[in-house]
């Protein structure tokens, strides 16, 4: 949801021709929208394309009511990402005429595995030795 907050709102307190105080809006950006995908170590091995599909808002300066837009974005995940690798997408987010729209951030997380842990670049396989 886009709120103005008071920290946001400028108060010009320089007179006009009139003697009147006028206020000054300055737009700013939202805060980045974050989107968590988890993929499986086969994914990150052999690479995958995912799709991210996200709802956003979009609202006219003369309009109530905003239409709800259905956004889809793909995210490019090549052989060897790193966990915690992230994709951003540039003033993606709720459009208004108040605020800049915010980013959409992607962050790829790696599901864990039943066998084997990641370090890094690195596979680590742990056995029990008897």
């Amino acid at each position: 949801m886009n709120k103005c907050y008071s920290d946001e709102i400028y108060i010009n307190n320089i007179s006009s021709l009139n003697n009147e105080h006028y206020l000054e809006w300055k737009r700013v950006k939202d805060p980045d929208f974050i989107r968590i995908i988890t993929v499986s170590l086969d994914d990150i091995f052999h690479g995958k394309v995912c799709n991210v599909i996200v709802q956003r808002k979009i609202r006219d300066i003369n309009k109530q009511i905003p239409e709800i837009e259905e956004a889809r974005y793909q995210v490019i995940i090549e052989p060897g990402c790193i966990d915690g690798k992230t994709f951003r997408f540039i003033e993606t987010d709720h459009k208004d005429p108040i605020n800049i729209p915010a980013d959409l951030v992607v962050e790829i997380q790696t599901q864990p595995h039943r066998l084997y842990e990641r370090s890094r670049f690195d596979l680590i396989y742990i056995a029990k030795i008897s």
